[in-house]
């Protein structure tokens, strides 16, 4: 062993040593230690992972984001992922991908997308960002896009569905790809919080055209920042390796793509290294990131597992309370990997919103509401382009719901105190 190799064994020793002290001090305490609505999990594998990077003198993306690429592909099972350095990025170049010129029956300036207003405010800004005119339709009780009121809104104009797969639990997909086929629409997925949830026997971001995710480090796993798209056609990655790396060529492009050959043979002399082929993005990872999903991503499936047990555990134990609450519950024919459990406030409750909230923070249980609530009131949006059908359960939803975690790293202990706050405040109104 060299001696660098037994500095770095050092190191190594070193970084489990803290993390052990570290674990050993966070002691749960109730009321003092918080109970978040997510925190990553990870051990010495992860820091060592990315430390390696840091030593190996090469930061930018190497040959740790290619394995990643890979790994994310066969977990999935489909041909491609490009990694980006964040889901909001991913869902960016999404659309930026479909409106290119090299996409076949791509969106033109002004085209329709239709989604929720009940979302992420990012799933919002990629559509405003590319100059597309959003539609909005209302949310079924799942938080998820209807698609039982999508055709009404349809118009010759209308050429993408963008849907999100709202804290983890899957929209009905089956209608959804029925009517994008039926009206040759382009389907996007956002998947950020959805890691590894299935419906009908498929993963999701494998059943539209393509899929976006997040790796921030409130998902399933985590990279600290980071994104991905997923997509069952190869034929999509050119493009989207080109947005993302300053509009050049994409040297892996394997395909030989006539349009992109034919592009090319304008240039009296190149080098395909260097030739801009679109106006482009940097959205790129250090490596270091996906040497963190990589340690990350064996572990996904006993995570979504944790978030499904302790989603089950809460349903149980609030269940007496739903003359008050409606608690989560999976949409049909799927299997949810919840990014968090959401509740809604009934109608008609001596209580508000407010008030069980205020209670949960009082004993440092810290809630969400649902992401953005409906944008469409956001400053950002107020005088956006867009068309939208009647909105009442987003309205609802945005008024009367919040979240609470369900992340792995929840003990017996957190989640026991967590159901006694819920009763001190509940069982008085029973």
């Amino acid at each position: 062993m060299t001696e660098s190799d037994k500095i770095k064994q050092e190191i190594y020793n070193n970084v489990a040593k803290f993390l052990k002290l570290q674990k050993k001090q966070d002691v749960f305490i109730p009321k003092q230690r918080k109970i978040s609505y997510c925190e990553p999990i990870y051990d010495e594998k992860e820091l060592n992972a990315a430390i390696d990077v840091l030593l190996s003198g090469w930061l930018p993306e190497g040959k740790n984001t290619e394995q990643f690429e890979k790994e994310w592909s066969n977990y999935n099972n489909i041909p491609e992922t490009v990694l980006v350095n964040s889901g909001s990025s991913a869902l960016l170049l999404a659309l930026s991908t479909l409106k290119n010129k090299f996409i076949k029956n791509h969106l033109n300036e002004g085209d329709e997308v239709i989604t929720s207003a009940l979302t992420f405010s990012t799933n919002l800004s990629s559509i405003v960002l590319n100059n597309l005119t959003s539609v909005f339709v209302d949310v079924d009780e799942n938080y998820n896009l209807n698609p039982d009121l999508i055709e009404n809104m349809i118009s010759e104009k209308t050429k993408a569905i963008l849907v999100t797969h709202h804290l983890g639990n899957p929209a009905q997909m089956n209608k959804i790809m029925e009517i994008a086929k039926k009206h040759n629409l382009f389907v996007i997925e956002d998947c950020c919080g959805a890691h590894g949830a299935i419906y009908n026997g498929k993963k999701v971001g494998t059943i539209g055209d393509l899929g976006c995710f997040s790796f921030h480090g409130a998902h399933a796993i985590f990279m600290g920042e980071g994104g991905a798209i997923t997509m069952k056609d190869a034929s999509f990655a050119p493009t989207i390796r080109s947005l993302k790396t300053c509009g050049v060529y994409d040297i892996r492009n394997q395909n030989k793509d006539p349009a992109w050959e034919e592009e090319l043979s304008k240039l009296p002399d190149y080098d395909e290294r260097t030739v801009t082929m679109n106006p482009g993005y940097k959205l790129r990872v250090l490596d270091l990131q996906p040497a963190i999903g990589l340690q990350q991503l064996p572990r996904l499936d006993q995570f979504i597992k944790k978030r499904q047990e302790n989603v089950n555990f809460y349903n149980e134990n609030l269940k007496k309370y739903e003359k008050f609450l409606t608690l989560p519950k999976a949409t049909n024919n799927s299997s949810p990997s919840w990014f968090s459990y959401p509740i809604t406030i009934k109608k008609y409750t001596p209580f508000k919103r407010e008030a069980l909230i205020k209670h949960l923070n009082e004993h440092n249980i810290e809630t969400r509401p649902l992401l953005g609530g409906n944008l469409i009131k956001h400053p950002a949006f107020l005088n956006i382009k867009h068309r939208s059908s009647e909105l009442p359960n987003t309205e609802f939803f945005s008024k009367n719901s919040f979240y609470i975690g369900c992340w792995p790293g929840l003990t017996r202990e957190m989640r026991d105190f967590v159901v006694s706050t819920f009763d001190s405040f509940l069982q008085k109104y029973l």
